[in-house]
């Protein structure tokens, strides 16, 4: 037994930029029933769109009418190389009760093509059947989102470089223009590729807490691509990853002597440097002065982007914590008085 139905639905559609006259998409929507079995039947719905690519359509099917509540299950499939309609198995119950509950949106159908969308329904009880009660597909449209398909955009603003901290747990985002859809983002090292994708929401694109930890040092490309059937955009930045920095500490007079002398003073300094590629921050720093001494006191001078925890102390220089980029310093000045009695040596 198979029933034809044919339904024309006119959406108006206007442009992101200005034109004087707004104008017109056509949806046609073919949906036919097929009984499968006494307890099997098939329901599809053929939807092409005309004169212009239409986005953010709304499908409500009423099973219950037809089927009888609580006498049925059902599954739900599409057809299309170009078009899709998105989550189609989220919060579809098809009771025909709540019509929230019962609507499928697709994204995009571009123009000239279409998507066949497909409801397997089983039935429990045949006698509660009665196909002819069935209402069919409803399609409807938003017109405030309903525009045809521009140009995309999408960028990656923030991507940090890799470092120990961030390689397992790794985060970056960007801009997108095609919300609801998908963007989808490679990151490589040119060797090994990680594949991954976010859903443009709001304008806006995130990725975090992404395992980058197999990937090897050096230059990392970061690629994302968003498309909507009709274009595509494309970005891409690089980021560094490392593992290691090199550290070093330099300690010196700065009056170039090798001994001190009981009653006089001396001045030390100590450079902590970082030359990379890591910017290293909680580098916990000690100097122990030898015994001796009457009087000490220090402070610790950050150079560049550097920071110390501490900016000046007495005595020994004790768990002094600095963070240090790649390329920058901390200076630590060391001012010594030494004690006049023998008995403090």
């Amino acid at each position: 037994m198979v029933i034809f139905f044919r339904a024309l639905i006119v959406v108006l559609i206007t442009s992101l930029v200005f034109i004087p006259k707004a104008y017109a998409a056509t949806l046609t929507a073919d949906w036919v029933v097929n009984q499968d079995s006494s307890t099997q039947y098939t329901i599809e719905a053929t939807v092409t769109a005309v004169n212009g690519n239409v986005r953010n359509i709304t499908s409500f099917l009423d099973l219950a009418a037809a089927f009888g509540v609580g006498n049925y299950s059902f599954s739900v499939s599409q057809t299309s190389t170009t078009s899709q309609f998105l989550n189609i198995n989220s919060n579809y119950d098809g009771d025909g009760v709540t019509p929230g509950d019962d609507q499928l949106v697709t994204n995009t159908i571009l123009q000239n093509t279409t998507v066949v969308l497909t409801v397997v329904v089983t039935v429990t009880d045949p006698s509660q059947v009665n196909p002819s009660a069935l209402n069919g597909f409803v399609f409807s449209t938003n017109p405030n989102t309903v525009i045809p398909i521009t140009a995309l955009l999408v960028s990656i603003d923030t991507y940090p470089d890799i470092g120990i901290a961030n390689q397992t747990s790794y985060s970056f985002d960007g801009s997108c223009s095609e919300n609801g859809s998908l963007v989808n983002i490679v990151v490589s090292d040119g060797v090994t590729n990680i594949n991954t994708s976010a859903t443009c929401s709001l304008d806006s694109w995130s990725i975090s807490g992404l395992d980058v930890s197999g990937l090897n040092d050096g230059s990392i490309t970061i690629t994302a691509t968003h498309s909507n059937f009709v274009n595509t955009a494309q970005a891409q930045v690089t980021v560094n990853k490392a593992t290691t920095a090199d550290i070093s500490v330099l300690k010196a007079d700065l009056n170039g002597s090798t001994t001190y002398t009981p009653g006089a003073t001396s001045t030390y300094e100590i450079v902590v440097s970082n030359a990379g590629p890591l910017d290293v921050d909680n580098i916990v720093v000690n100097d122990t002065l030898p015994s001796g001494f009457s009087a000490a006191s220090w402070s610790c001078n950050p150079t560049g982007s550097a920071n110390c925890d501490t900016a000046s102390g007495s005595g020994s220089i004790s768990n002094i914590t600095v963070d240090i980029p790649a390329g920058d310093s901390v200076i630590f000045i060391v001012s010594v008085t030494w004690s006049a009695d023998p008995n403090d040596y």
